[in-house]
This record gives structure tokens, sequence and C-alpha cells, in this order.
């Protein structure tokens, strides 16, 4: 059963965002606090969809992701609409938030299979800064 973020580690905000993977190619370059990255043997302009979370509790937020080891993110349909989870695991599975909107988690879904899977969760204190607190590239197998 999944729970919900403990209140301390909600964002205060989160987005969809897309990647083209070529820029995926130097991720292991990029200022990251926390993350895990592997290689994308995809073409360089698939786009690859993912999530990107605001909160001034960013690095705390994304300390308390690399402790739970991330696998995944999905939408799953709920009786108001859909329902954005972040699975760790068979026994692990946490709300990151609400979408009345179908469309969002069914064009993130669409995007996410044509990836083969591949998708990614980003953490960020100030969206106007370049660095990033978090960075998981996911794949849901």
């Amino acid at each position: 059963m999944p729970q919900p973020l403990p209140d301390a580690l909600t964002a205060d905000r989160w987005q969809p965002l897309t990647l083209p993977a070529q820029e995926l190619d130097n991720a292991a370059e990029w200022e990251l606090d926390f993350g895990e990255l592997f290689p994308v043997n995809l073409a360089p302009d698939t786009p690859i969809p993912g999530i990107m979370m605001n909160s001034v509790r960013a690095v705390a937020i994304s300390a308390w992701m690399s402790g739970v080891d991330p696998l995944f993110l999905r939408f799953y349909p709920t009786i108001e609409g859909m329902q954005l989870r972040l699975d760790a695991g068979a026994d692990s599975s946490w709300i990151v938030g609400d979408v009345p909107d179908q469309t969002l988690a069914q064009e993130f879904e669409t995007a996410k299979q044509k990836a083969e899977g591949i998708h990614f969760l980003a953490l960020q204190s100030d969206a106007a800064s370049d660095r990033l607190a978090g960075f998981w590239l996911l794949k849901q197998v």
C-alpha cells in the first residue's frame, strides 16, 4: 500500500520535464548532491520524460530518496484522477502527488514507453539555479 511522503519531504511543486537522450551523456559532469545514473543507449533525440521537484528542502528530500533507492515513477488511476507514485521495490511505494488531469499522466507514460521505460526524477531547491540537489535516472521494466 503506497504511503504519502512525510510532510518534511514533500516538494513545494513538481512538474513534468523532458530532456533529449543526448543531454544525459554529460550528466556525470552535472553538479549533484545525490543521484544515480546509467548509460542510455537510445537515439540522441529520443525524449526522456521526467519529473522536476522544486523545494527549499531539496537536499533533505534528495538524501532521503538516496536512502530508499528509487526504481521508477508511475501514474496510477484513482477516483479523483491520477496519482504519481515513486516505487522503490515490491513493498515500498510513496505518493508524490495527485493529478486531476489524466492527459498529463497519459503523456508521461506514453513518452516513458517510447524511451524504453527510461525516465528521471530531479530535485532542485531553486528553479533559477543550474544546480540539482538530486537526479535519478530510472527505468521501469
